[in-house]
């Protein structure tokens, strides 16, 4: 019994100076990884919410970005590592079992843009794109970077439609969602969930512009 109380003290001590490290380095984000992590090389955004399971495996150049107004969903796991190498005699990490060396198979860090929404129980792998404002389908598996706007579904994840036309999609990819921290959202809240046209995103954009002006 008094084992039991020391290790379940324990992990609720880690977990607590884990919340702490996380709210002190990311104060307006609401990621909340599902166990606890070396956050070397990690970055949430604010605003930015879910739980995800994030697997770090040591490799070199892991890493993992995720960035402003984020929508993740349940059972969502971020892989970091753990790819192998295929064009090799043997897939077996060699250098990790038998010269006490890193692995180096990833080249880049995961990087998740601004207004993505990850669905129930996606899998992304490492090293991959999620461009901004992208829609991954529930139980998709994200293998390669996807397109701005995009909504993705599918195993692995395929483009299933550009979410708005290309004209539309060009000028949003010019909006830093920084700016948003300058609206006042109880006036304009409802001008958010209207369905977005050119004249809609007219208005929003003098929003943003006029709202910039009234913080200076």
């Amino acid at each position: 019994m008094k084992l039991f109380k020391y290790i379940f003290n324990s992990k609720y001590r880690k977990n607590e100076k884990f919340k702490k490290e996380l709210k002190n380095k990311f104060p307006k984000s609401n990621v909340k990884p599902k166990e606890i992590i070396a956050l070397e090389n990690i970055s949430f955004g604010e605003y930015s919410y879910g739980e995800p399971l994030i697997l770090r495996y040591g490799n070199i150049n892991e890493g993992l970005q995720i960035g402003k107004y984020v929508s993740i969903a349940r059972e969502v796991v971020i892989l970091l590592g753990g790819a192998h190498n295929i064009n090799t005699i043997t897939t077996f990490p060699m250098k990790t079992y038998f010269s006490n060396k890193k692995e180096n198979m990833i080249t880049k860090e995961t990087i998740i843009e601004d207004d993505v929404w990850i669905g129930y129980g996606v899998k992304i792998l490492s090293g991959v794109k999620i461009g901004k404002g992208v829609i991954v389908a529930a139980g998709a598996v994200v293998t390669k970077d996807l397109e701005p706007y995009g909504i993705y579904g599918g195993v692995p994840a395929k483009l299933i439609r550009y979410r708005f036309p290309e004209e539309i999609r060009n000028r949003l990819l010019k909006i830093d969602f920084n700016d948003f921290e300058n609206i006042d959202f109880e006036k304009s809240i409802n001008l958010f969930y209207e369905k977005l046209t050119i004249e809609k995103l007219d208005q929003i954009e003098n929003l943003i512009k006029n709202s910039k002006k009234s913080k200076r």
